[in-house]
This record gives C-alpha cells, structure tokens and sequence, in this order.
C-alpha cells in the first residue's frame, strides 16, 4: 500500500512539472511573437479602410484609422494595447475619437501568420486582415 501511495505522488509531480514547463513554453513563444509586434504597421482593406499602427515594446499602440466613403473620409485616432495570449491578438482599445464605441473595447484576433514583415490574423473570426510591417 505504502509502495502505490509513493508511486502516486511521483506520478503527480511528474504531471505537475510537465504542466508547469508547458506554460512556460508557451508563454515564451507569446513573448517571441509579442515581441514581433513592435513596430510601424499599415493595414489596407477593401479600398475603403487604411490603418497606420505604431505598437510599442510593452504593446501599446496609437493609429490612425481611414475610411473612404462616398459621403466623405472620416478620420479616427484610437489608442489601446496589442497583448498575444495563446497565439491570439488581444486588442483593448481604450480611446477613440469614433463616436458611439463603448470604451474600453477589447477584441480578440486569431493570429495565422506574423513574421518580420506581415501579421495575417482573423478579425472578426472571419476576415483576414493583413498587416503590413514598415521598415524601420
């Protein structure tokens, strides 16, 4: 009995440690590719929407948004932050001067590709959004 409760316990901290190095594994690749967002972005979409994108190392970000409609251009400024958790995109956007969005709005984008010149991710679970990084 006293054999299969020390058998037990090893089996439990076995399973504690792979979980725990799991984690880390995976939050150092958040932190890889949230390093890679660091930068100057520009977006392009349906030739009626372009987005500069200044995202910081800590994630912070500030862009300015264009659409082209044919009433007009409207012009938007919005700041917020830029946080991968679990290969997705956590956008919180805290202000805007958009009228009629609740502020803080938080969007979650799946991430399908980023590399050292473009972020393809889901916006909106549906549309592909493709990013464009300028060089620096």
């Amino acid at each position: 009995m006293r054999k299969l409760a020390i058998i037990s316990l090893i089996l439990v901290l076995l399973g504690l440690c792979g979980l725990l190095f799991w984690q880390h594994a995976k939050s150092a690749k958040d932190r890889n590719t949230q390093a890679k967002l660091t930068g100057t972005w520009t977006l392009e979409m349906y030739d009626i929407l372009r987005c500069t994108n200044v995202v910081t190392a800590d994630g912070k970000f500030s862009r300015a948004e264009a659409t082209y409609l044919p009433k007009g251009t409207n012009i938007y400024q919005v700041t917020g932050t830029w946080i991968v958790k679990n290969r997705d995109l956590i956008e919180k956007i805290v202000s805007t001067t958009r009228v009629g969005v609740q502020l803080p709005h938080t969007d979650i984008h799946r991430i399908v590709r980023l590399d050292d010149h473009e972020l393809v991710a889901l916006w909106y679970s549906t549309n592909a959004a493709v990013w464009k990084k300028v060089a620096e």
